[in-house]
């Protein structure tokens, strides 16, 4: 994951590893956006808000969830 931009314009960008598709959500502190990445993982969204960051990524066989990442 890379945060590109800074303030209001920020945008999240990623790939999952091992790469497939998943529903991933870019969650901010009050709230949330959601896209899907391809078929080789890859995902990008605008960061909601100002403040820190973290991913919900929905696979077929899991959700994983990572920690808050400084933004």
């Amino acid at each position: 994951m890379e945060m590109i931009g800074a303030g209001r314009d920020r945008r999240v960008v990623g790939q999952l590893v091992p790469p497939r598709p998943a529903r991933v959500e870019v969650r901010g502190t009050a709230s949330a956006v959601e896209v899907t990445a391809d078929d080789l993982g890859r995902f990008a969204a605008d960061a909601p808000g100002r403040g820190p960051v973290s991913l919900r990524c929905h696979l077929p066989d899991i959700t994983v969830v990572t920690e808050w990442i400084p933004g």
